[in-house]
C-alpha cells in the first residue's frame, strides 16, 4: 500500500498494444444517513449595491399630466448629442428640486389594456442623475452618475 494510508496500485492494462501503467485506486468509504456539521471558516462573499447597480432597472411610470410638468435634456454645452457620466449638458424648463438633484430618464413604451385597448400609461427607464450647477431657463447640469448616455429629448423629474 502507498504512503500514509492512500491505497495505490499500478494496475497494468494493454490498450491497443501500449501498455497503461500507474492507475490510482482510491478508498471507498460508506456513509450512513446522518447530520454532518461543517465549520464554516470564512464569511461568505456578499456582492455589495454599488456592483449590481448596473446589471438592475429602476422602472417608472408615467401619465400624460406629468409631462408638462417635467425638464428636457437639449445638449451638451459644446453640441454633445451623448452625455454619460460627470458629462455637463444644458437643459429647459425645470421642476424645482430642493437638493439640485435630478432623475434622467427616457420614455419607454405605452402600456395599453389588453382587453379594452385602453392606454393606461407610459414606461420610463432611467437613464441616470444629473446635479443643477447653474439654474435659469437653460439650467446647466452635470450627470454624476448613470446607467447608460442621456440624448437630447431625455427628461428630468426633481
Amino acid at each position: 500500500m502507498g504512503a500514509k494510508g492512500r491505497l495505490t496500485a499500478d494496475l497494468l492494462t494493454t490498450l491497443d498494444g501500449q501498455t497503461v501503467s500507474a492507475f490510482r485506486v482510491l478508498p471507498v468509504t460508506t456513509l450512513s444517513p446522518s447530520v454532518r456539521e461543517t465549520p464554516h471558516t470564512a464569511a461568505p462573499l456578499v456582492l455589495s449595491p454599488g456592483v449590481l447597480a448596473p446589471f438592475l432597472s429602476d422602472p417608472m411610470l408615467m401619465d400624460e399630466v406629468e409631462v408638462n410638468a417635467l425638464g428636457r435634456v437639449i445638449a451638451g454645452p459644446e453640441g454633445n448629442a451623448l452625455l454619460g457620466q460627470f458629462s455637463r449638458f444644458l437643459a429647459q424648463a425645470l421642476p424645482p428640486s430642493e437638493n439640485g438633484l435630478y432623475t434622467v430618464f427616457r420614455r419607454g413604451d405605452v402600456l395599453v389594456h389588453p382587453v379594452s385597448g385602453e392606454r393606461l400609461s407610459t414606461t420610463a427607464r432611467v437613464v441616470g442623475v444629473a446635479r443643477l450647477d447653474e439654474p435659469g431657463a437653460i439650467a446647466t447640469l452635470t450627470m454624476i452618475s448613470s446607467v447608460e448616455e442621456a440624448i437630447p429629448g431625455d427628461h428630468l423629474i426633481a
